[in-house]
């Protein structure tokens, strides 16, 4: 009898985590983690997070976190960091923070249920306005599954892009994929489209990952 009543608690304390962890999940992603150590448990890069989160870094783990509804971009090394809607809160650790280039609004309307329009709903005879503004010109691309990622030029005539994302989060840069400062493009992903215009001061490279995050839920 005893037995049994461990088991069914070790159920419901199961069930309980597994909640805990959609709930985490279903939670709007205010920040992406643009670097880590790798002996922080349960996160890795690009990986988008709600507020309430908290990270243990211990005495000499390092996490750069990119807010997305405040363009921060803040390094932390050492102690706890809890993750709020703008920016970290830090105890017994370092903290560095700086602003970057990123479009907090269209990413906060990225980041809602109802962010990415359907890949057939656009008129061809019309530039549609964009999406997102994008600071970086070689996107990250976060997506729910793996498939392939097509990317259009609009406002000019530009081959076709076509990628394998075998990752559900794909940083361009390590394709060598940068596109032109200044155009506007649609990102195709399944039934999902986001059109962006590319800043014209926008980095090339590793810029900062708010400022070139495209996500498709």
């Amino acid at each position: 009898m005893r037995h049994a009543v461990s088991s069914i608690a070790f159920a419901v304390l199961g069930f309980g985590v597994a909640l805990s962890a959609i709930a985490q999940d279903s939670k709007e992603a205010v920040a992406i983690v643009e670097e880590i150590s790798p002996g922080v448990k349960d996160l890795q890069r690009f990986d988008l997070i709600s507020d309430g989160r908290a990270i243990d870094l211990g005495k000499d783990g390092r996490v750069v976190l990119g807010y997305l509804k405040s363009c921060w971009q803040d390094s932390v090394t050492g102690g706890r960091v809890i993750v709020e809607q703008q920016k970290s809160l830090v105890y017994g650790g370092e903290l560095s923070r700086r602003r970057v280039e990123c479009d907090a609004a269209g990413l906060s309307r990225m980041t809602s249920e109802a962010s990415a329009r359907g890949g057939t709903s656009l008129v061809a005879a019309a530039l549609p306005e964009p999406d997102l503004i994008l600071h970086g010109r070689s996107p990250i691309v976060i997506a729910a599954r793996s498939g392939t990622l097509l990317i259009e030029r609009l406002d000019a005539a530009s081959a076709l892009v076509r990628i394998d994302l075998s990752a559900m989060r794909f940083d361009l840069s390590e394709k060598n994929v940068a596109l032109e400062t200044n155009g506007l493009y649609r990102l195709s992903h399944g039934n999902s489209a986001i059109v962006v215009r590319v800043d014209a001061l926008a980095e090339a490279g590793r810029a900062p990952a708010a400022g070139r995050l495209v996500i498709f839920r």
